[in-house]
């Protein structure tokens, strides 16, 4: 009985002879290359008739940031996160280190470091900012003029300084006193006393609110006959007296320091009835010659006489 072969075994074998000659032709057909990384891609190549994988990583394949794509502006910058796949923004650190500025951001331009305004609305007060810690400082003007004759202040319409003379200070007139001898030709040139000097001229001002008597007592008092050393401090006191009353010297001109004309005059006149006369009659000497003769700046002005002006 003869023997039949069903036909899917000649299919089967014809498929193996096929596969077998397949792979005896391309090593890769038998080839597994999966190397299970799904981030790469695997592939095989025949190289010197031996099948070769090929593993080529694929670019950004699992980086959740890949296709991630973040705006920024002037004011902040913005990044994707790694880890998570999603944007990130920073404010723009504006900060210039100026506590007297104010950092803000502006998103069309970036940065702007503004000076912080200190103006108070007084014109009296000079505005500024303490860079040590930012707040604002309101000093009063200083309209100080350093002397005790002005009333100081700031006047508030203009901001200006304003120096009034507060009437405590008189100016002190310059001295021009006359010796002991000048007032004694005056004596003379009046006729009160001895011959007329007819060259010289004739003053009567200071004498013109005085009575005969009075104006012959102090011509006496000038040309005294004697001599002797208290005649000639009471000679020189009287000229003394003379030059303040026409103003020649003032109560602010002092012979030291401490001591005005008027202090100066009673002092001489102590010395006299002390019979101190020597040192009177210098100081008085030196007081009509003007040796003895300082300004001084701190001094109550007497009431000047009326009515008394000589050249």
């Amino acid at each position: 009985m003869k023997k039949t072969v069903p036909i899917i075994m000649y299919i089967c074998l014809i498929f193996s002879l096929c596969f077998l000659s397949n792979a005896l032709a391309n090593p890769c057909t038998s080839e597994d290359c999966d190397d299970g990384d799904e981030c790469t891609l695997d592939s095989c190549e025949v190289i010197d008739g031996a099948a070769v994988c090929i593993n080529e990583e694929i670019p950004d394949c699992g980086d959740p940031c890949a296709d991630v794509i973040c705006d920024s502006d002037e004011c902040e910058t913005c990044a994707c996160n790694p880890d998570t796949g999603a944007c990130e923004c920073e404010d723009k650190n504006c900060a210039d280190g100026d506590l007297c500025t104010e950092d803000v951001c502006d998103p069309a331009t970036g940065c702007v470091n503004t000076q912080i305004i200190c103006d108070d609305g007084d014109k009296c007060t000079i505005d500024s900012c303490d860079p040590s810690t930012g707040e604002c400082v309101n000093e009063d003007k200083d309209c100080a003029d350093d002397t005790e004759c002005t009333d100081d202040y700031c006047d508030p319409e203009d901001g200006s300084c304003v120096n009034e003379d507060n009437g405590t200070c008189v100016e002190c007139p310059p001295a021009y006193p006359k010796t002991q001898g000048y007032w004694q030709r005056q004596c003379r040139g009046l006729g009160l006393i001895g011959k007329s000097m007819g060259r010289l001229k004739l003053h009567e001002a200071w004498m013109a609110d005085l009575s005969p008597d009075e104006k012959a007592e102090i011509c006496g008092n000038l040309n005294a006959i004697s001599n002797d050393m208290c005649s000639k401090a009471g000679k020189q006191l009287q000229a003394v007296m003379l030059n303040r009353r026409t103003e020649r010297i003032a109560n602010c001109n002092c012979l030291t320091p401490e001591g005005t004309v008027g202090s100066a005059i009673e002092m001489i006149i102590g010395m006299i009835a002390d019979g101190d006369c020597k040192d009177a009659n210098d100081l008085a000497d030196g007081i009509n010659t003007g040796d003895m003769i300082v300004e001084c700046q701190d001094y109550e002005p007497p009431k000047p006489p009326t009515g008394l002006e000589i050249d």
